[in-house]
C-alpha cells in the first residue's frame, strides 16, 4: 500500500498543467540557503495571509513571488487558490481555513519541495500537531482533521513495514531524507563560497553587466577555459547569483549587482574571504583544539602583523570593513553628535567618521589609527567632509588616544584582543575625555549563549580563525567597562545584528 500523501501528489503531478512546475533556479537556491524549516515558516505565513481567508483577495490571480519556492509549490500541489483546494483536496471554499486545514496545506507544500530533491524514501514519520479551531470549525473542518489523521496513520504504517525487521527480512534503517539533505547542504557550503570567489576573481559580475552574456564571450574576456566557465555558470545560476543560460544569455541579479565594482561593492570581501580567510578556516581543527589563530597557523604570523607588511591585503581588508558597514548611516540616529568633538579610535578609512560629520554639520572629528591607514583615511575624508573639520592622528590605542574628545568611538576594533588589553583601551578613553559629560560608544556584535542566532556565532568563530580573538557578551563587556570606571548609560540596536553601547564616566 503506497503512502497516500505521495499518491495524492503523484496524481496531481500527472496533470499537464501541474507537471510543468519544478523547483529550480532562484527558488531552489532559496531552499538550499534557508533550509526546509525556514521554508515551512514561509509556507505557514503565506497560506495564512493569501489562502486561509474565507474570501482571499484576488484569489487565483495573486502576484507571484520570485525566489519564493512556496509559491511554485502551491501551483504544483494545487493549493494555489480556493477553487483548486476544493477540486483537488476536498476543502470547500467560502470559509476561513482552520488550523487543521492550514497544517494539511503546509504539509503538502513542504512534502512536494522535499520530493524535488530525491525520490520519496522510507522515513521515520512524525505526525504534525493539528490544532482545533477555537470556534469549532464546523463539519468541513472535522472532515479535514479526520482525513489528515488517517493519512498520517497510513504513512506511519508504511514506514513501519519498511523499517528494521520489515517484510523483506532485512534490518534496513529508515532514512531521514531531509536530515541527509541538511548535512550535504552544510558540508558543501565551502564549495559554493569558492564558486562565488572564483566568479569575482574572474570579474564575471562586471563582464555580464557589460553585456558579455555567453560562455564564449566570458571565456574570452577572462582568459578562462570556455567549458570551465560553462560549468561554473551553471552552478552560479542555480545558486541565484545570475539568471539565464548559455542559450538565452546570462543576466545579472540583485546579488550579482552587490558584487559590481564600486564604492559599496562586496567584491573585496569575496576575494579576502576566498583567499586569506579561506586558508585560515582550513586550520579550523587546530584553532578550535588550541583556541588559537587559524590564520597564524596558515601564514606563520599574526593577522594584524601580516596586514602591516602586505599593503594589498590591508587595503582589501579595509574595503571589506567599509562595504560591511551598512549600519553606519543609522549611528547619527541613535546618538546626538551636535556640537561635539568626535574621536574615532581605530577609525580605519574614515567612513564612519565621515558619515557622522556629514549628518552633523556642527561637529568636528579626529581620526585615530595606525600610520599605514592615514593615506586612505585622508583621501576619503578630504573628498567627503573636508580636512578643515577633521584631524588625522597616527598612533596605537594600546599606548594612548587623543585627549579632549566629547565622544569616543570604538567600532569593531576590540574583538581581536584579550580582556586586559580592552580594559586598558577603555581606561585611556576615560582619562582622555574632556569632562564627565563625555561618552564612549562601543559598536559591535555581541554573542548570546542562550538562543543564539547564526550570524553572531559565525563571526565569533571567524575571529578565532583570523586573530585568535572572540566576540563578547553584553554582560562581559559591561564588566570590563566597569573596571575602567565607566558604566552603560544606554543601548541601541543597529542593522546586521550590531549593537551600540553608550558608556558614561562613573562619578559615584
Amino acid at each position: 500500500m503506497a503512502d497516500e500523501w505521495d499518491d495524492r501528489l503523484d496524481r496531481i503531478g500527472r496533470h499537464p498543467f501541474r507537471a510543468k512546475f519544478r523547483l529550480r533556479g532562484r527558488d531552489r537556491a532559496m531552499v538550499d540557503l534557508r533550509g526546509i524549516t525556514t521554508v515551512r515558516k514561509h509556507a505557514e505565513d503565506l497560506i495564512g495571509r493569501r489562502l486561509a481567508p474565507a474570501e482571499p483577495c484576488n484569489d487565483g490571480r495573486q502576484t507571484p513571488y520570485r525566489g519564493y519556492p512556496v509559491f511554485v509549490a502551491q501551483h504544483a500541489t494545487a493549493t494555489c487558490c480556493r477553487t483548486c483546494l476544493a477540486r483537488w483536496h476536498g476543502i470547500p471554499a467560502g470559509h476561513a481555513l482552520n488550523d487543521a486545514e492550514r497544517s494539511y496545506v503546509v504539509e503538502m507544500i513542504c512534502r512536494w519541495i522535499v520530493r524535488q530533491y530525491a525520490p520519496p524514501a522510507p522515513a521515520a514519520v512524525t505526525r504534525p500537531r493539528l490544532h482545533r479551531s477555537p470556534t469549532g470549525g464546523g463539519r468541513e473542518a472535522s472532515c479535514v482533521t479526520k482525513r489528515v489523521d488517517e493519512l498520517w496513520k497510513t504513512a506511519a504504517k508504511w514506514a513501519d513495514r519498511r523499517g528494521p525487521g520489515g517484510p523483506d527480512g532485512e534490518g534496513s534503517m529508515t532514512v531521514d531524507v531531509q536530515a541527509t539533505r541538511d548535512v550535504v547542504d552544510i558540508i558543501t557550503g565551502g564549495w559554493r563560497a569558492q564558486a562565488l570567489y572564483t566568479a569575482v576573481k574572474l570579474g564575471l559580475p562586471d563582464h555580464i553587466e557589460a553585456g558579455r552574456d555567453t560562455d564564449a564571450e566570458l571565456a574570452k574576456a577572462t582568459g578562462a577555459n570556455e567549458q570551465g566557465i560553462h560549468r561554473l555558470m551553471r552552478l552560479l545560476v542555480a545558486m541565484g547569483i545570475f539568471e539565464g543560460s548559455e542559450s538565452t544569455g546570462y543576466r545579472g541579479t540583485q546579488v550579482s549587482a552587490a558584487l559590481l565594482e564600486g564604492p559599496q561593492s562586496l567584491s573585496d570581501m569575496c576575494l579576502l574571504y576566498g583567499e586569506e580567510f579561506y586558508s585560515a578556516w582550513g586550520h579550523a581543527h587546530h584553532a578550535i583544539s588550541t583556541e588559537s589563530s587559524g590564520f597564524e597557523a596558515a601564514y606563520g604570523r599574526p593577522f594584524y602583523e601580516y596586514l602591516g607588511q602586505d599593503a594589498a591585503t590591508a587595503r582589501r581588508f579595509q574595503l571589506t570593513m567599509n562595504a560591511a558597514s551598512m549600519f553606519f548611516h543609522q549611528v547619527p540616529e541613535v546618538f546626538d553628535f551636535s556640537g561635539k568633538k568626535v574621536v574615532d579610535v581605530g577609525g580605519g578609512g574614515g567612513h564612519l567618521l565621515a558619515t557622522i560629520l556629514t549628518a552633523t554639520p556642527d561637529a568636528e572629528g579626529t581620526l585615530f589609527d595606525r600610520a599605514h591607514m592615514m593615506p586612505k583615511a585622508r583621501e576619503h575624508l578630504s573628498a567627503t567632509v573636508g580636512l578643515d573639520r577633521v584631524e588625522l592622528v597616527a598612533g596605537d590605542m594600546f599606548q594612548g588616544v587623543p585627549a579632549g574628545g566629547d565622544v569616543y568611538l570604538l567600532c569593531r576594533v576590540l574583538a581581536g584582543h584579550d580582556d586586559e588589553a580592552v580594559v586598558g583601551v577603555f581606561e585611556r578613553c576615560r582619562r582622555a575625555m574632556a569632562d564627565d559629560s563625555a561618552r564612549l560608544l562601543v559598536l559591535d556584535r555581541f554573542v548570546e549563549d542562550e538562543n543564539s542566532t547564526v550570524l553572531p556565532a559565525l563571526w565569533d568563530l571567524h575571529l578565532l580563525m583570523t586573530t585568535g580573538g572572540e566576540h563578547r557578551s553584553v554582560e562581559r563587556i559591561t564588566r570590563l567597562l566597569n573596571r575602567a570606571g565607566l558604566e552603560i548609560a544606554g543601548t541601541a540596536e543597529l542593522p546586521m545584528e550590531t549593537t551600540a553601547l553608550i558608556a558614561a564616566p562613573r562619578t559615584a
